[in-house]
């Protein structure tokens, strides 16, 4: 944080413990947020002395980076600058567990500590992916992720609340029934949540659909007797609070700050905001890359950590695209030398952003993520469509309560969970095929239908859009 603030009594004990413990967090918190105040120049310069370090250890250390890069005649040892990452090929993540399992990466912390497994909560085909960590990796993982907490205004000691998705590691396979889906370090991170973010978790929503109520009512409840001063949730949750709360005619929840983790038009998240008494921040923060970007209070898209994270944005033959074109996400991390992450086709969505941001910060920006890669569609001329380009057509519909968008084949079905007090249910159908044609093209044919709940994935996630035809993108125009 800038200037002069008084400390919280939390941020006191972290202090202390840092100074007679093994554990740097709190000095990785304040480089981190140091580094955001950073010239562009100091940045720039920072990020390629990382990016370099890293190279050079794959290239001699990784048993599996050493071998791609020769059978593509690349060696980094020789780059001069992050211009040169283009000629790098992109891995996948069938790519790094394979290698994983065949220890194509160093199986040990390079200081003698522990290492443990980073498990994602699955992709969209359900699959976990995991990443190796050693516990300083994970500490300035656990850094970027205060940092991001420290630019919406929250502090450590200041009561939170989280709602996470029944697959999350923090239930460690409780709702899932997959034990190995686990939060590494688990304890550790469990005492620090509870006594320094004095955070507590509601319960995860379990039900294979939305609709209930009964575990809506418990999350109103607890939030409301706890009042929390952050909730860190998905939006698909809130909808269903936000329903709840109209359904039963409650007085709202007053929550100041809010994480949501999906992109929102300006309409929602005013809609949202107004509900909730709360400012939203959007952030983005994979399992196997914490604390990648996150929203200021300027909310024009994210800002990416530089210092621990280079990012860029390619096309779909994995040539880098200009800033301000959306493409695939591919991201190399700065920090975890144990397993790498070098040019990493994580299966997002997004588009850099150029000009400076008026908080002042020199780290570069990205859009909120516009979807994953498997829920691209493509409309009547070829053109891809994000799930994000569908998906706003209709956020801040007052007359939903919660909908889906899935296509299959040439043919695009729209559920639809009627919120309270609608009725013309023709005249909506109207609308929402209309809207559906104007960015998919007028030969689509688009079925709506009205249902009392919507299926979830089975990690506990939502998809508001869904291409039932991945990976065949071929024109809807037949």
């Amino acid at each position: 944080m800038r200037g002069s603030v008084k400390p919280t009594s939390a941020e006191v004990v972290y202090r202390a413990l840092s100074r007679v413990s093994p554990f740097r967090i709190w000095q990785h918190l304040q480089e981190g947020l140091a580094n955001q105040w950073l010239t562009e120049g100091e940045l720039k310069q920072l990020q390629w002395q990382r990016l370099h370090s890293i190279l050079v250890h794959c290239y001699h250390n990784v048993p599996f980076y050493r071998a791609l890069w020769r059978q593509h005649d690349v060696n980094p040892t020789r780059f001069t600058s992050s211009a040169d990452m283009k000629h790098i090929p992109v891995v996948t993540r069938s790519m790094l567990s394979k290698a994983r399992l065949e220890r194509g990466f160093a199986a040990k912390d390079r200081h003698g500590g522990s290492v443990q497994l980073v498990i994602t909560s699955g992709t969209a085909d359900g699959r976990p992916f995991g990443v190796m960590m050693d516990r300083r990796t994970y500490e300035r993982k656990y850094a970027n992720h205060l940092r991001q907490f420290y630019v919406a205004g929250w502090r450590l000691g200041t009561r939170s609340a989280a709602l996470h998705h029944a697959g999350h590691g923090r239930f460690r396979g409780r709702y899932s029934g997959k034990t190995d889906q686990r939060e590494p370090w688990h304890l550790l991170r469990e005492l620090t949540f509870r006594i320094f973010h004095r955070r507590i978790v509601l319960p995860p929503y379990t039900s294979a659909a939305t609709g209930d109520e009964e575990m809506v009512r418990e999350w109103y409840a607890r939030i409301r007797a706890f009042s929390p001063q952050m909730l860190d949730t998905f939006y698909i949750n809130l909808l269903m609070l936000l329903d709840y709360v109209r359904r039963a005619g409650l007085t709202p929840l007053r929550i100041p700050r809010m994480f949501v983790l999906n992109t929102l038009t300006d309409t929602e998240r005013q809609r949202l905001q107004d509900c909730f008494g709360a400012e939203i921040f959007n952030r983005y923060s994979p399992h196997e890359g914490e604390g990648v970007a996150v929203a200021c209070s300027h909310h024009v898209g994210m800002h990416v950590a530089a210092d621990s994270y280079y990012v860029e944005i390619v096309a779909a033959d994995l040539d880098p695209l200009p800033v301000g074109e959306t493409g695939r996400v591919v991201l190399t991390d700065l920090e975890n030398y144990t397993m790498p992450l070098i040019r990493y086709d994580i299966g997002d969505m997004s588009r850099l952003l150029e000009g400076d941001c008026p908080c002042g910060r020199s780290l570069p920006r990205m859009s909120d993520l516009e979807g994953r890669v498997v829920d691209t569609l493509c409309n009547a001329s070829g053109d891809v469509v994000t799930s994000w380009q569908v998906e706003r057509l209709f956020q801040g519909i007052s007359e939903l309560s919660c909908f889906q968008v899935v296509r299959h084949g040439s043919s695009i079905t729209l559920s639809v969970v009627p919120a309270a007090g609608s009725s013309d249910r023709r005249a909506a159908a109207e609308l929402y095929n209309r809207r559906i044609q104007e960015v998919l093209g007028a030969r689509v044919s688009v079925q709506v239908e009205w249902k009392e709940s919507l299926p979830l994935e089975p990690n506990g996630k939502y998809r508001f859009v869904k291409n039932g035809s991945y990976p065949d993108l071929a024109s809807l125009s037949g």
